[in-house]
């Protein structure tokens, strides 16, 4: 399912010099799209069927899902599996993803026009983010994710991220934040991410980034792995800092404030022997740099307390 919505942005989608599109109103597109995610919105992964009449189409729509559906071998023909209704409205509204960044009128869009989709942009306009929530049924909240950098009316880059692509420059599942900042090489933007992969597995991140020479450099990156649902890691943009607060765990057993940390997962992590761990860092001009970092163990107050 996923190299065939793949396949399908990377039809609708180039990383090079795109032009908008002086084709199809663009309001009746918000309008169409609007409409797949209301649908999209009321389907869940844990039935078996859905009649097709009730979900909302046209009558071209209709024969499109009847063709979706043949191929999808149904053991019903007026109905279609749960999974693969999800997938073929997944298609529908990445499809009009696409047509909406290329469209001429793109400046027209508005941050309440698609309530159901996460959207997010920067200061400047530029670079924008996508958020579709994958609605796959699993404690992992998955989302498909489309980043994409604009100058003026021209869609300069795009990039639509897969689970397992290795070759994608940004996260899987997107961002819930982006800052921009200006230094004297050029505007940079602060990407900050928070997924959840389980029901108490919770990833955050952040990112410098800057488009340069044609493509996306990275000059910082940062994540934390952590059992605990609340933020670990804060930017605040005013003072462009980064502060982190974590205690270690089974996902993250030490204090690092290494920029790049690896999965540290171990079913033998002695709970009783934690770690409470701080890091902060500044930026300088160019990129975020350490200025603080410190740990202490939590067991011993633990125990004092009880004593």
């Amino acid at each position: 399912m996923k190299q065939l919505l793949s396949i399908l942005l990377i039809a609708i989608l180039s990383t090079s010099v795109v032009y908008g599109q002086k084709t199809g109103n663009f309001e009746k597109l918000i309008e169409e799209t609007n409409r797949y995610l209301n649908v999209y919105d009321g389907l869940t992964p844990f039935g078996e069927y859905y009649s097709v009449k009730e979900l909302g189409l046209t009558k071209k729509e209709i024969k499109e899902i009847v063709s979706y559906n043949n191929d999808c071998i149904p053991t019903k023909k007026d109905s279609i599996e749960a999974h693969d209704a999800i997938m073929f409205f997944q298609d529908l509204i990445i499809k009009n993803i696409g047509k909406i960044i290329e469209h001429k009128e793109f400046y027209k869009l508005n941050d309440n026009d698609l309530p159901a989709l996460g959207i997010i942009k920067s200061k400047d306009n530029k670079l924008y983010n996508f958020k579709l929530y994958e609605n796959s049924g699993g404690s992992y909240h998955s989302c498909f994710s489309i980043m994409f950098y604009r100058d003026n009316s021209t869609l300069i880059n795009a990039e639509y991220s897969t689970e397992g692509d290795s070759e994608s420059f940004f996260k899987r599942d997107g961002y819930v934040g982006i800052d921009t900042i200006n230094t004297s090489d050029g505007t940079k933007y602060v990407l900050t991410g928070w997924v959840q992969g389980c029901n108490a597995c919770f990833e955050t991140s952040i990112e410098l980034v800057q488009f340069k020479d044609g493509e996306w450099i990275n000059d910082f990156s940062y994540s934390v792995e952590s059992r605990s649902y609340n933020e670990v890691l804060l930017y605040d943009p005013k003072t462009k800092t980064i502060s982190v607060e974590y205690e270690t765990d089974d996902l993250t057993q030490s204090c690092t404030c290494e920029q790049k940390q690896e999965p540290e997962y171990d079913s033998y992590f002695d709970w009783n022997n934690r770690k409470s761990c701080e890091c902060t860092f500044v930026f300088n001009g160019e990129t975020f740099e350490l200025a603080k970092q410190c740990w202490e163990i939590i067991h011993n107050k633990t125990t004092n307390e009880e004593e």
